[in-house]
Formats: C-alpha cells, structure tokens, sequence
C-alpha cells in the first residue's frame, strides 16, 4: 500500500510540474496566484517549484508580477540521421 502512495504522489507532482511548465512558457507568463489555483499548492510550494526550475538550468523572469520563461526551447540532436 505504501508503494501505491508514493507512486500516487509522485504522479501528482509531475502533473504539478508539467502545468508550472505551460504556464510559465506563455508569452504572458503567469502570477503566483494564478499558479497556485491551478495547482493547488501554497504559495511557498510555488516558489520552490521557481527555484527548482531556475536551479536546474532555466531562466525564469518576472515582469509585471507575472512569471515566465525566457529562451526556452528544446534542442535535439540527430546525429547526421
């Protein structure tokens, strides 16, 4: 049982992940509140999410108290294929 709750909390998070993620690649951006109603977090859960993101690599920006990504896009390489 105690498998299946992790599991359940870790779908949960990547959700929570993959909407931060949408948000923030608007051209608009998005507020703090706005990301916490769509996700359903505390305020400080979203500022560790921002803090993650911008840890792992990516810039985040903050214009008009909206957040948002700046230069993102993904890159792949084909290897001549």
């Amino acid at each position: 049982m105690r498998k299946q709750l992790t599991g359940d909390f870790n779908q949960r998070k990547l959700a929570r992940l993959v909407t931060i993620m949408e948000l923030l690649s608007s051209d608009s951006g998005s507020s703090v509140n706005a990301l916490m109603k769509s996700t359903g977090v505390s305020q400080r859960s979203i500022y560790r999410y921002l803090n993650m993101f911008d840890s792992s690599g990516y810039t985040i920006i903050k214009s008009n108290n909206k957040f948002r990504f700046t230069n993102l896009s993904l890159t792949t390489s084909n290897n001549g294929n």
